[in-house]
C-alpha cells in the first residue's frame, strides 16, 4: 500500500471514532437533560401540591374564624422558628447531602 493510502485509512478511522464518540456523547447529553427535566416536574407538582394544601388549610383557618391578620402573624413566627432550626441543625461545609432546600424562604 502506499503512504497516501495508508494515511487515508488512517484519517478515515480516526474519523470514525470521533463520530462514534460525538453520537454516544450526545445520547448520553439527551438522556441526562430528560432525567433532570422529569425531576422538575416532579418537584414542580410536588411544590404545587404543597401550596394547594397551604391553601386549603387557610381556607379552613378562615372558616374557623381566624384574620388574615392572625394568619399572617402565625406565618412569620413560624418562618423565624424554620429559620433557627435550620441554623441550628446547620453541618459543616461538605458534610450535607445533595438535594434540593425547600425550606421556608422567601
Amino acid at each position: 500500500m502506499s503512504e497516501r493510502r495508508i494515511t487515508q485509512q488512517q484519517l478515515n478511522n480516526g474519523l470514525r471514532v470521533l463520530k462514534s464518540k460525538i453520537a454516544t456523547s450526545s445520547k448520553n447529553h439527551k438522556e441526562k437533560n430528560a432525567r433532570i427535566l422529569q425531576d422538575n416536574v416532579s418537584l414542580l407538582n410536588e411544590i404545587n401540591r404543597y401550596k394547594n394544601e397551604q391553601h386549603h388549610y387557610r381556607q379552613q383557618i378562615k372558616r374557623e374564624g381566624y384574620s388574615e391578620a392572625e394568619l399572617r402573624a402565625s406565618d412569620n413566627r413560624n418562618k423565624g422558628f424554620s429559620a433557627q432550626r435550620r441554623a441550628k441543625s446547620a453541618r459543616p461545609l461538605g458534610t450535607e447531602q445533595e438535594g434540593l432546600d425547600l425550606g421556608d424562604d422567601e
